[in-house]
C-alpha cells in the first residue's frame, strides 16, 4: 500500500516543518508550500490525498487557494488550520468547499494525527 500524500501549506516555515516531522513519522508522505500560490502550482502537477491549508497568508489566502485546489483536484480532502479563526475569513474558507476538519493553532501531535485520521474517515479513499 502506498503512503497517503499530504500537502502542508503555511506561510510560517516552522509550522510546516513541525507538521511534516509528525506526519512523516506517522507514515505519510509530506510536501510543503509556503503560500497559496505555491500550493496551487504543486496541485496542478501532483495529486494529494490531503491538503492542510492555513487560513491567513499574504497574497492568495487559504480560502482562495483551497477553492482553486478543489477545482483542480476535487477529491482532495482539506484540513483548515488557523491561529485566529474569526468572522468573514472563516465563512469564506468554509464556502470554498470540502473542508473536512478545522484545527486551531497551536495544536499538538495527538490533535494533528486525530484530525488527519478524521479527514480520511469522513471521506475515505
Amino acid at each position: 500500500m502506498s503512503k497517503k500524500k499530504v500537502l502542508v501549506v503555511d506561510d510560517e516555515p516552522s509550522i510546516c516543518e513541525g507538521i511534516e516531522l509528525i506526519l512523516t513519522r506517522a507514515g505519510y508522505e509530506v510536501k510543503k508550500a509556503y503560500s497559496g500560490e505555491e500550493a496551487v502550482r504543486l496541485a496542478e502537477h501532483e495529486a494529494f490525498d490531503l491538503v492542510m491549508m492555513d487560513l491567513i497568508m499574504p497574497g492568495m489566502d487559504g480560502a482562495d487557494a483551497c477553492a482553486e485546489i478543489k477545482r483542480i483536484r476535487p477529491d482532495a480532502r482539506v484540513i483548515a488550520i488557523s491561529g485566529s479563526p474569526s468572522g468573514a475569513r472563516v465563512e469564506k474558507f468554509i464556502r470554498s468547499g470540502g473542508i473536512e476538519v478545522y484545527l486551531y493553532k497551536p495544536f499538538g501531535k495527538e490533535e494533528l494525527i486525530a484530525g488527519v485520521e478524521k479527514a480520511f474517515t469522513i471521506n475515505p479513499l
